[in-house]
C-alpha cells in the first residue's frame, strides 16, 4: 500500500527556563544526551532571540576549539595561560575578533582557515564558499573546512551534505566521513554520514572513494592512491560495514528518491516501519517511538513530509492495524491494534 501524504498538523514547543548560557554549558559538555538535544530544540523555538545569543556562543567555543590544534593558535594560547603575550602576535592585522573569557586577539584571516557550519533539527543550510563550490546541509549535519593552496578538504562530522563542486584541477576537492574519503574535481554529489555508516550519491561528474582509515591525518591526495570505487552519475556507493573495513557496496540509485530531502520529502519504497521511523525522526524533536516490536516490520511506501511526524502516525494508522498509544511531550507512540 502506498501513502501519498500532504499534512498539516504541527507539534508545539515546550518552552524551557534555561538562559543561553546555561544551555550552551549543557551542550557542550561530555555528558550531553540526545534528550538534552531535544529539549534544545523546543527551548530555541519557544524563545528565538535567547537561541540566537546561544548559537552566537557555541560557534565562539567551537571556534576556539577547532583553533586550539593549529601550532600558531596554540603558541598564542599558551602565552595568554601563562600571562606573557606578545602584542605583535595578539594584535596583529587590520581586524580581529575577541574570543570572549580567553582575551586572544584572532584575525578573521585565521578564523576562516577552519569554518564550521552545522544545522540543528529540522534546518536546513546552504553555504557558498570562497571558491564557488556550494553546500546544502540536511538536518542536524555538521561540517568542518579546510582550504589551502593546494587542496580543498572538508569533514563531514554527521549528518548530511549536497556538494555541488566548482572545478579547480589544481586542488583536489576532498570530503572525510568516519574512515572514507570521498574525492573529486567539478561535479555534484551528496554524502550522507550515521556514525562509521557512509552513504554517497553521485549526480553528475565523477567521484572516486578512498578508504582513509584515520580521516583526522588523512594521507596525501595523489594519482597513485588506488580508489575502492569510482562512481557514475546514478550511482550510490555505501561503506561502513564493521566486520569488513575498507569495503565499498556500489548500486544504481534513484536521485529524486534519495534526494527528496532537499525539497522537505521522505520518500519510502517497501521499507521496514522501524526504518521510516528512524528516518523522520531524524528531523524532528517530537520522536515516534514504536512500543510494540510486531509492528517494526510492516512495509511501508510512500511520500510524506519530513517536518510532520504525527501527520505520518496518523497515516500510518490509517492503513496498517497500528494505534497510537500516547501522544504528549517528546513522543507519540505507536503500538499494534487490538486484534493484529
Amino acid at each position: 500500500m502506498s501513502l501519498y501524504l500532504w499534512p498539516h498538523v504541527k507539534s508545539q514547543p515546550v518552552a524551557r527556563p534555561e538562559d543561553a548560557a546555561a544551555w550552551v554549558a549543557r551542550l557542550m559538555s561530555d555528558q550531553c544526551t540526545q534528550a538534552d538535544r531535544s529539549a534544545y530544540e523546543q527551548w530555541a523555538s519557544a524563545h528565538p532571540a535567547e537561541a540566537e545569543q546561544a548559537e552566537a556562543m557555541r560557534r565562539q567555543m567551537q571556534t576556539l576549539s577547532l583553533l586550539s590544534s593549529d601550532p600558531l593558535i596554540a603558541r598564542q594560547l599558551n602565552r595568554v595561560r601563562n600571562h606573557t603575550p606578545d602584542r605583535r602576535a595578539l594584535f596583529g592585522g587590520m581586524a580581529a575578533a575577541v574570543i570572549v573569557g580567553v582575551g586572544l586577539m584572532i584575525t578573521p584571516a585565521l578564523i576562516q582557515r577552519h569554518p564550521v557550519y552545522e544545522t540543528r533539527i529540522g534546518e536546513t543550510r546552504t553555504v557558498k564558499l570562497d571558491d564557488g563550490s556550494v553546500l546544502l546541509l540536511n538536518s542536524r549535519s555538521r561540517v568542518r573546512i579546510d582550504y589551502s593552496d593546494t587542496e580543498r578538504r572538508i569533514w563531514l562530522d554527521e549528518g548530511q551534505v549536497r556538494f555541488e563542486v566548482a572545478k579547480d584541477r589544481h586542488r583536489p576537492f576532498r570530503v572525510f566521513a568516519a574512515t572514507e574519503e570521498v574525492r573529486a574535481l567539478g561535479t555534484v554529489f551528496d554524502v550522507r554520514r550515521d556514525g562509521a555508516r557512509v552513504q554517497v550519491l553521485l549526480e553528475e561528474g565523477s567521484v572516486a572513494i578512498f578508504y582513509q582509515g584515520d580521516t583526522q591525518r588523512p594521507a596525501s591526495a595523489t594519482p597513485q592512491t588506488r580508489a575502492m570505487a569510482v562512481l557514475k552519475p546514478g550511482q550510490s556507493a555505501e561503506t561502513g560495514d564493521p566486520g569488513h573495513p575498507g569495503a565499498v557496496a556500489v548500486k544504481a540509485a534513484d536521485i529524486k528518491v534519495m534526494g527528496a530531502w532537499r525539497f522537505g520529502l521522505m520518500v519510502m519504497e517497501d521499507r521496514p516501519l522501524a526504518e521510516a521511523v528512524a528516518e523522520i525522526n531524524r528531523y524532528n524533536t517530537r520522536q515516534i517511538v514504536l512500543i510494540d516490536p510486531t509492528i517494526a516490520d510492516i512495509r511501508i511506501s510512500g511520500v510524506f513530509q519530513t517536518g510532520r511526524p504525527e501527520a505520518f502516525a496518523e497515516a500510518v494508522t490509517a492503513a496498517f492495524p497500528v494505534e497510537i498509544a500516547h501522544q504528549g511531550g517528546d513522543t507519540v507512540q505507536l503500538r499494534a491494534a487490538p486484534g493484529i
